[in-house]
C-alpha cells in the first residue's frame, strides 16, 4: 500500500542512457520517435523508465467518482477489450515520460480511435497523439517524473496535439507548444477524469471494471519491480517475493500506464494493460495481471472521460428516473404536481430517506434542497472531493457513499423542495442556491432566476405519469430540473416509531460497491471509528463494545477510540443502540489490519 510519502518512479533513469549509448546513435534515434521495436535482452530488462509521482494526499483531491448502487459495479460483462483502439505500442526510451505515454499517447488516442470507429493498425498511426505535448508542460525538475492528475488537467482544459505535429523526443522536454497548435489541440481536449477509489481502497478492481464497461480507459500508478521488468509472454504476471518485500516497504518505483480491458475468466479475473516500454517487452508491449495483485501494487487509478457527442437538434437528449426510499425500506409513493412531483405522504421531522437517481445520457447531476422560508442550500456534491458526472444508465446513491446512508428531515415544518439538476455542462451548485435564496416566487420561477436560458422550459419537458421521471430537448439550454416536494409536518406524539435504528460507519468508510458484512482494512491498531445511528426518534443511547472511549449525540452520529487487538484480524467490534421509542440494534463491523 502507498504511505503517507510521495512514491516517485525515477529510480532506473540512468541504466537506461546507458544501455541506450552502447546501442549506438542510430537505435537511440530510433527511440527518440517512440516507436522502437527491438526486444531487449534478459540483461537490458532491468533498464527501462518509469517517471510517475505518486503522492497520496494529490490523488485524495481529485474528484471520487459518484457511488453507484451496488449492482451497477456487479452487471457488467464477464469479458470486455479496448484493445482494438490502442494504438502501436510506443517506447518512452530513456526519459521519465511514462505520465504523458499513458494519458496522451494511450489513453486519449483510444477514446479518439473508438469515436471514430478506427480499428485498423494504419489508420491508427493517423491519429496517435504527443506524449510530449502533455509531458514537456508538466515534469518535474529534470525531466523526469510528473503527476498523473497534472496531465488529465492539462488534457480537459487544453487538449493535445497529434503526434506528429509535436514530436516525441526522449533527451529533451524543453519544447513548448505554439499559441497556434494549442488551438489545434483543443479538438483533443477530455470532458474530464475521475479518481476511481480513496487512498487505502482494497477491492479497485471492482470500480476499474466498471470504468472499462463504460468504455473508458483507465490510467493507473502502479509500483514496480525488477521481476515486473523482466515479464515476457502472454501469461498473467506473477511479483516476486522481492516485489512483494518491496511494495512493504514502500521500496519499488512508481509507473502509469493504461488499463485497456479485463477477463473475468482468466485467472480468477486479471486486466490488461498497454505499456509503454515497446512491444519488445512483455506481450508485444502488454501484460495482463490478476485483480489480486491489481489491488495490492495499483497505488491510483483514474477513468478518463470523453467528450459527449454534439446531440441532432430538437431531439431527445436528456431523460431521467428517480425513486425515494424510506429508512425501511420501502419506495415512498409520489403524485404529480404543477411543476414536479410530490410525496404523496406527509412526512414528520426525522424522516429517513435516500434517492436513487439516473440519467439515460451521460451528463452530471446535481441536488439543491430548500423550504418555504425560502432557504436553499446545495446538498449534492457536497465540497470538490466528489465528481458529479454520471453515465448513461447507471443509478446514482444519494446522499450515498453507500446504500445504507440516508438523509434526515430536520425540525423546520412546512414544505421542502428536493431539487435534481440534470445537466449537459458542469453548474456551480453553491452558487444557483445562492440565487435560488435571493430570488422570489416558486421554486420553478427561483430555478430561472438562478439560470436562465440554461434551464429547459418546463413546457418542453415530458414528466413520467407513474414513478418520478422526464425526457426533454434541450435545444439551446442545457439544465432540466425535476423538483419534488415534502410536506413536511411535525411528529404525530401518538403515532410510536417501531422501526430499529440503522447502524453505518463513514470513517474508516466502506465503498460504494462492499457487501454488507466486508471487512474493513485500518492501518493502525489504534484508530478512530465514526459512524451514524440512523431514526427517526433520537438515539438514547449507544455503546461501541471495547471501545477506549465514545461519544454519540441524540441525532445520531458517533465516535470512538478503537484499539484491535494483536494480529491482523480480522477483529470484530460490536456496536449496540437504543433509540427514545425503545427500539434496539446491534450490528458487528470486522476489521483488518493492513501494512502500510
Amino acid at each position: 500500500m502507498v504511505s503517507s510519502s510521495t512514491i516517485r518512479g525515477l529510480g532506473r533513469t540512468a541504466q537506461s542512457a546507458a544501455v541506450c549509448l552502447s546501442l549506438g546513435l542510430a537505435t537511440c534515434g530510433l527511440m527518440s520517435l517512440g516507436l522502437s521495436a527491438l526486444a531487449p535482452s534478459k540483461a537490458q530488462a532491468q533498464t527501462y523508465s518509469l517517471g510517475a509521482v505518486a503522492d497520496p494526499e494529490v490523488y485524495a483531491a481529485v474528484p471520487k467518482s459518484a457511488p453507484l448502487a451496488r449492482g451497477d459495479y456487479l452487471s457488467a460483462p464477464p469479458q470486455l477489450s479496448l484493445k482494438r483502439f490502442v494504438p502501436p505500442v510506443g517506447d518512452q526510451g530513456q526519459q521519465g515520460s511514462c505520465v504523458g505515454w499513458a494519458t496522451a499517447y494511450a489513453a486519449r488516442t483510444l477514446l479518439k480511435a473508438k469515436d471514430l470507429e478506427v480499428e485498423n493498425t494504419d489508420r491508427l498511426r493517423d491519429l496517435v497523439l504527443s506524449p510530449s505535448y502533455v509531458f514537456n508542460q508538466i515534469h518535474q525538475p529534470g525531466c523526469n517524473g510528473s503527476y498523473v492528475a497534472e496531465a488529465l488537467t492539462l488534457m480537459q482544459r487544453q487538449g493535445v496535439s497529434l503526434l506528429r505535429d509535436f514530436p516525441y523526443d526522449q533527451y529533451s522536454c524543453t519544447a513548448q507548444p505554439s499559441a497556434s497548435l494549442r488551438d489545434k489541440a483543443s479538438q483533443f481536449r477530455i470532458k474530464g477524469y475521475s479518481r476511481l477509489w480513496g487512498g487505502y481502497g482494497r477491492n479497485k478492481h471492482v470500480a476499474t471494471r466498471r470504468a472499462l464497461a463504460n468504455g473508458n480507459p483507465v490510467v493507473i500508478v502502479m509500483g514496480v519491480g525488477d521481476g515486473f521488468m523482466r515479464h515476457s509472454g502472454s501469461g498473467i504476471w506473477q511479483p516476486t517475493s522481492t516485489e512483494w518485500s518491496e511494495l512493504r516497504s514502500n521500496t519499488l518505483g512508481a509507473h502509469a500506464m493504461t488499463v485497456v480491458g479485463y477477463d473475468d475468466t482468466r485467472g480468477g479475473g486479471a486486466f490488461e494493460v498497454v505499456n509503454s516500454w515497446s512491444a519488445g517487452w512483455g506481450n508485444r508491449g502488454y501484460f495482463w495481471i490478476s485483480y489480486e495483485d491489481f489491488n495490492a501494487f495499483v497505488y491510483e487509478g483514474y477513468e478518463v472521460l470523453p467528450p459527449d457527442p454534439p446531440p441532432p437538434p430538437r431531439v431527445v437528449d436528456m431523460a431521467g428516473s428517480a425513486r425515494v426510499l424510506h429508512l425501511s425500506g420501502n419506495e415512498l409513493d409520489v403524485t404529480r404536481s404543477p411543476g414536479g412531483y410530490k410525496i404523496r405522504k406527509p412526512l414528520p421531522s426525522g424522516t429517513r430517506f435516500r434517492v436513487e437517481a439516473s440519467s439515460k445520457f451521460n451528463g452530471a447531476l446535481y441536488v439543491i434542497g430548500g423550504d418555504s422560508s425560502g432557504d436553499y442550500v446545495s446538498l449534492f456534491p457536497r465540497g470538490d472531493r466528489m465528481t458529479p458526472y454520471t453515465h448513461g444508465g447507471t443509478t446514482m446513491l444519494l446522499p450515498g457513499p453507500t446504500e445504507q446512508h440516508f438523509t434526515r428531515l430536520n425540525d423546520t415544518v412546512g414544505t421542502d423542495y428536493y431539487v435534481l439538476l440534470y445537466a449537459q455542462a458542469p453548474l456551480d451548485p453553491e452558487t444557483i442556491a445562492m440565487r435560488m435564496a435571493r430570488g422570489s416566487g416558486s421554486v420553478e420561477a427561483r430555478l430561472r432566476s438562478a439560470l436562465g436560458n440554461r434551464l429547459v422550459p418546463q413546457d418542453e419537458m415530458e414528466l413520467l405519469a407513474s414513478g418520478i421521471g422526464f425526457e426533454a430537448a434541450s435545444g439551446e439550454a442545457d439544465v432540466a430540473a425535476l423538483v419534488l416536494s415534502i410536506d413536511h409536518i411535525a411528529p404525530d406524539p401518538t403515532q410510536a416509531d417501531r422501526e430499529a435504528p440503522l447502524i453505518v460507519l463513514t470513517k474508516p468508510a466502506p465503498e460504494a460497491f462492499d457487501s454488507a458484512d466486508a471487512v474493513i482494512p485500518v492501518q493502525s491498531r489504534l484508530f478512530r471509528l465514526e459512524g451514524m445511528a440512523q431514526d427517526e426518534s433520537e438515539i438514547a443511547s449507544l455503546r461501541v463494545n471495547g471501545a477506549l472511549s465514545s461519544r454519540y449525540s441524540s441525532r445520531g452520529p458517533f465516535r470512538a477510540e478503537i484499539e484491535l487487538p494483536e494480529g491482523p484480524g480480522p477483529h470484530s467490534i460490536e456496536i449496540e443502540t437504543r433509540d427514545a421509542a425503545g427500539n434496539a440494534a446491534r450490528r458487528s463491523f470486522q476489521f483488518r489490519l493492513t501494512f502500510n
